[in-house]
């Protein structure tokens, strides 16, 4: 790999040189995707404890972090970035980053300075995904209790510690991304806002929000959005109709198919960027078609690009918990998905090339032996939710079976 003239592993990652996510609570992360599952989280990677200067540069994690990445190792908490290259997805955040030309450019990739921010510094949301968890979101605690018979401090709502903005509001940043919770819904978010475009020259930085489509930004917000050079949204469609309804409860499909017209349509008022951003798991595999057909026909009638093989289409599979995995489902399921994505002609090769990515990472794992996890923790959340997975996905309702 090569980057402004220099030659670099293959596995380098430029987040572990420019970037740190800070969580509820203050807890820090390499990068959203990162999965410390894999290796022990030092209790004091936060920023309570530490400067976020200090984290990045200093702390053991990012210093193990990058002597891995950049000796060619893979190290096992980017497992997620790795999966998708396997599984021949057009690009990793891994790679998308790597190669993004508002951080990248003019860069020394060896250089360690802090680039980018995401703020998770909140798990407030209206939504309680069954992908998700209490950490990042707060109305998922009663289902926690439910589903694991325990209650536990960090189920409940949380705020990160008062943040010195001196500290990340540098003038290296150049991207600075929202997540939650639902960002939308967090007020501490606008006063980050206000005080980037005190301190900073925001037409340097752009901005990326991860949102759920069950909320409408404000006048407020969309004025301060208007005083950085763009602003990135990546929707987290997940389905058309009774499927986003299932996965992404209570969203109401009504409600999500305005606000996205809504998002589309936002390039009208400054540099507004959109793109799909799906999470597929087992409960919305054969809404594929159908979501990615709508997500076409409407990026052509209210986006001011028509959709081609250089749009944002984004939807990757879900890693976590394992056992929403399309790689458990078995053999003869597998199949159908097979049947209904692998190979199948389309007008934009990137959609054929997505649906072959899903269909290589289903078949790259037999992760059967969850799948009686998978209907306890189905039935349980169906249960208190007034919902049935056997009358959303007919042609798997056979897992249920004991």
């Amino acid at each position: 790999m090569e980057i402004n003239g220099k030659k670099l592993a293959d596995t380098y990652c430029s987040l572990t040189h420019m970037e740190l996510q800070i969580r509820p609570g203050g807890i820090v992360y390499p990068c959203n995707r990162f999965l410390f599952r894999y290796r022990d989280r030092p209790a004091d990677f936060n920023v309570s404890d530490h400067s976020v200067d200090y984290l990045l540069k200093q702390h053991e994690v990012m210093q193990t972090l990058r002597a891995s990445m950049d000796s060619g190792t893979r190290d096992p908490g980017c497992a997620k970035c790795f999966e998708e290259e396997d599984a021949q997805k057009d690009a990793s955040i891994r790679q998308i980053y790597n190669g993004y030309k508002q951080i990248m450019d003019g860069v020394d990739p060896e250089v360690v300075e802090l680039r980018w921010i995401e703020f998770a510094t909140s798990n407030l949301c209206n939504l309680k995904c069954r992908m998700c968890f209490p950490l990042l979101s707060a109305k998922m605690r009663e289902d926690f209790i439910a589903l694991y018979g325990e209650d536990d401090p960090t189920y409940a709502l949380q705020k990160t510690p008062d943040l010195n903005l001196d500290n990340v509001l540098v003038p290296s940043l150049r991207h600075i991304k929202f997540t939650g919770g639902e960002p939308l819904l967090i007020k501490e978010y606008k006063d980050i806002l206000k005080e980037a475009i005190k301190k900073l020259d925001t037409k340097k930085i752009h901005l990326n929000y991860s949102t759920n489509l069950m909320v409408a930004p404000d006048h407020e917000l969309i004025e301060l959005w208007k005083q950085f050079k763009y602003v990135e949204f990546a929707v987290s469609l997940d389905g058309t109709g009774k499927f986003i309804e299932y996965q992404r409860n209570p969203s109401k499909w009504e409600t999500v198919e305005k606000i996205t017209k809504d998002f589309l349509q936002l390039h009208r008022e400054f540099d507004a960027r959109v793109g799909l951003r799906s999470t597929i798991t087992v409960y919305n595999i054969l809404n594929v078609v159908e979501l990615t057909d709508w997500w076409i026909s409407a990026v052509n009638e209210y986006y001011n690009v028509p959709f081609n093989e250089y749009s944002w289409f984004n939807p990757t599979h879900a890693h976590i918990p394992d056992h929403l995995s399309i790689t458990v489902l078995p053999k003869e399921k597998k199949k159908i998905v097979m049947d209904l994505l692998w190979e199948k002609p389309h007008a934009f090769k990137k959609v054929q090339r997505s649906w072959n990515h899903f269909c290589r990472y289903m078949n790259s794992e037999d992760k059967t032996h969850l799948l009686p996890e998978f209907r306890r923790f189905t039935k349980i959340l169906d249960e208190r939710r007034g919902e049935d997975f056997r009358q959303l996905c007919p042609e798997f309702s056979d897992l249920m079976d004991e």
